[in-house]
C-alpha cells in the first residue's frame, strides 16, 4: 500500500508497481478467469441463439472484447476458426472487419 501511495509521485515506484502487477503469479489467475469467461460466453450464445443469423457475429464480438483486454490470453475453443486468440482480429478469411463505432 505504501508503494501504491508513492507511485503517484515517483517514476521508479510506478515501475516497481507495474512490475508487480504484471508478474506471472498475478496474471496467470487473471488469464484463467478471462479464458473461462470467454468460453462461458460462447456456450451461452450457443444456447440462447443456436440458429440465429447473429450468432457468428456475436461470437466474433466476444472474441474481440476478450482480445482488447490487456494481455488477453484464451485457448481456442470448440466454436471454430473465429475463436482463436490472441493474434489478429476475429474476422473470417476473405471478409473485411466491420467497425461498430463503439469505443472499447
Amino acid at each position: 500500500m505504501e508503494l501504491l501511495g508513492r507511485a503517484a509521485d515517483s517514476p521508479a515506484d510506478r515501475r516497481r508497481l507495474a512490475a508487480m502487477m504484471f508478474a506471472p503469479d498475478v496474471l496467470t489467475p487473471y488469464r484463467r478467469l478471462l479464458a473461462d469467461l470467454h468460453q462461458r460466453a460462447h456456450a451461452l450464445l450457443d444456447t440462447l441463439a443456436p440458429a440465429s443469423p447473429f450468432t457468428a457475429p456475436l461470437h466474433r464480438r466476444v472474441d474481440d472484447e476478450v482480445r482488447t483486454t490487456a494481455n488477453a490470453c484464451a485457448p481456442a475453443g470448440p466454436h471454430g476458426a473465429h475463436c482463436t486468440l490472441p493474434p489478429g482480429p476475429a474476422v473470417p478469411p476473405g471478409r473485411a472487419r466491420a467497425r461498430s463505432g463503439q469505443k472499447v
